[in-house]
């Protein structure tokens, strides 16, 4: 393998500096892997500059999931044209068919209602930095609620940002180059995947799969394993507990018998047992203001990492599990008290948690993550006081879930 590797470099690398580089390289053959020119081109646009930190890459891809776009289908490097693109998906008779705006309302607002419209005393210029900080949907929703919000959604340029690299059509970013005639129709018309093309499907399939990598490469921290003389503080808590399953990644083996002393414990996919890291468990102080929670999209779904708690006046923090700076949703927690979780854990550990207070309205309205079919709900809201937080995390996922709470 490692010969094959060499030689693999040296004939691809026809210039004297590769060649050097390759014959200098300590790191082992071994623990290599080769990206093709344009998939490494595609990556390259997800990370700032265009660095990517290699030190970390090799590691990443080699935990990374199989990817569900084919690796034999040629991806174009610059995309698709946008007017074959408005073609194929039906542009032009989406716009035949486009709602207009309707200016009679069924049901008018109230001028108090106006009044308490903390966003009406804001300017245009900041009102949109706050539409671009939030996904579309949290947007739309937040359009019903404040009239000043609503002058937005016919803002070509906010629309324009959700074809940035990072935002829900980054697999279209291209068309910031070439332009496009309306960027919310295309938005619109993009909404359905079934009915683009297979190229600009399976771009988007390997742009969810760069934005993995990137997020894998930009996580920070790991799992502190608690000290054993330190468990006994958690010995007098009530436990409530939410369980995932690990998600294997490795190769199908059917054709080997599973060990008959782990039988609970056998993957069905790999006929092996998957070991996750020695649990986390944190205590939480009573001045806790926010809760930052990490999120991991894989494919059409997440998974939640990690969180990052921060308390009052002394503005600490403490990490529980993986921190991944750019995707945290936070929890604010100054003027409501946390009662506990709805978690959704599933195939592969937590992938989605909802939280809840104590107040009339109980459970938040938005939930953390995206849960997939083979997700279950666990509601953990216990009777006492939360005390602790309990984790068992696989190389990047949170697997398990835990509340410790005083005894009532």
């Amino acid at each position: 393998m490692r010969k094959e590797l060499r030689e693999l470099i040296e004939e691809c690398s026809g210039d004297k500096e590769r060649h050097e580089l390759c014959s200098d390289w300590k790191g082992g053959f071994s623990k290599s892997c080769v990206f093709h020119k344009g998939c490494l081109k595609l990556l390259m646009q997800h990370f700032k500059n265009g660095v990517v930190p290699l030190d970390k890459l090799a590691k990443v891809v080699e935990e990374a999931p199989w990817p569900q776009y084919r690796a034999y289908h040629v991806i174009p490097e610059t995309g698709t044209p946008s007017s074959r693109c408005f073609r194929y998906i039906g542009f032009r008779a989406e716009a035949k068919t486009f709602p207009k705006a309707n200016m009679e309302c069924e049901h008018h607002l109230k001028n108090e209602a106006q009044v308490n419209d903390c966003f009406r005393l804001l300017p245009l210029e900041i009102r949109f930095e706050i539409a671009y900080l939030l996904p579309t949907p949290e947007y739309l929703s937040l359009r019903l609620a404040s009239k000043a919000m609503v002058h937005i959604f016919e803002y070509q340029e906010f629309w324009k940002t959700r074809f940035f690299i990072h935002r829900e059509r980054g697999y279209l970013n291209y068309l910031l180059k070439e332009g496009c005639e309306d960027w919310r129709l295309m938005y619109r018309c993009t909404s359905r995947l079934k009915r683009i093309t297979k190229t600009i499907r399976y771009r988007r399939l390997q742009w969810l799969h760069n934005e993995w990598i990137k997020d894998r490469c930009m996580m920070v921290g790991a799992p502190i394993a608690t000290p054993p003389e330190d468990m006994s503080q958690f010995d007098s808590l009530l436990w409530d507990r939410a369980s995932g399953r690990v998600q294997c990644d490795r190769p199908y083996r059917f054709d080997i018998d599973p060990p008959p002393s782990h039988n609970n414990d056998i993957c069905k996919r790999c006929r092996g047992v998957h070991n996750l890291l020695p649990p986390q468990m944190i205590t939480i102080a009573s001045d806790l203001v926010e809760i930052a929670v990490s999120v991991l999209a894989e494919d059409e779904h997440s998974f939640i990492t990690g969180f990052k708690l921060v308390y009052g006046e002394s503005s600490s923090s403490t990490s529980f599990g993986y921190q991944i700076p750019q995707k945290q949703i936070k929890i604010d927690l100054r003027s409501q008290q946390l009662a506990g979780f709805d978690v959704f854990a599933g195939e592969g550990g937590i992938q989605a948690i909802r939280p809840i207070f104590d107040r009339e309205d109980g459970i938040c309205c938005s939930t953390i993550g995206t849960p997939n079919t083979t997700c279950k709900s666990v509601l953990l809201t216990p009777d006492g006081e939360i005390k602790a937080f309990a984790g068992d995390f696989d190389h990047c996922r949170m697997v398990r879930f835990g509340i410790g709470s005083l005894r009532p």
